[in-house]
């Protein structure tokens, strides 16, 4: 919650403090991690212009919900980021650990099926691909709270968005 910052620089992850009296080291695009953190940072952006979720609320108590905070040693991270609309709304996970979850049970508001948006540890971004791919069935069974929870990979020190679906893509 509350507005975003991102200092000069920091969108391809330069190694220096921002200077003004010298350009940014835009030449560290030349290296995989740097030019995987600008595509990150780019799918972000853009993310965050079509999703009402992460903005709309912004200021105001309702746009944020804890599911589960310091899960495994206080560093796996969930919580839902609420729009305007009652559809509008994303499940975040962050792993602050350099473990590998995986069929993690996490608590969800609603029966359906919720589908990978954002996955830092991507491999477009430079991570090592864990993810879950295929569209993630929620069950009737509840966990943290929720009536309903998803078995899902989460990958090391890595933040997940996942969205639902009233139905997969190959449900037509």
């Amino acid at each position: 919650p509350g507005k975003k910052l991102l200092f000069m620089g920091g969108e391809f992850a330069q190694r220096d403090e921002w200077n003004h009296d010298r350009s940014l080291d835009w030449h560290l695009l030349q290296f995989t991690d740097h030019e995987g953190m600008q595509r990150l940072v780019r799918d972000l952006n853009t993310f965050y212009q079509r999703s009402p979720a992460l903005w709309s609320l912004d200021t105001r108590v309702d746009g944020f919900e804890w599911v589960a905070a310091g899960e495994h040693s206080g560093d796996l991270f969930v919580f839902i980021r609420r729009g305007e609309q009652a559809q509008d709304w994303l499940l975040v996970i962050s792993n602050f650990t350099p473990t590998l979850y995986q069929q993690f049970r996490v608590g969800v508001p609603e029966q359906g099926y919720y589908k990978e948006c954002i996955n830092t540890d991507n491999a477009h971004y430079g991570g090592t691909d864990h993810s879950n791919k295929q569209a993630i069935v929620a069950e009737e069974s509840s966990a943290h709270g929720q009536p309903y929870s998803i078995s899902v990979t989460i990958p090391p020190l890595a933040t997940l968005v996942l969205a639902i679906q009233k139905q997969t893509d190959s449900d037509g």
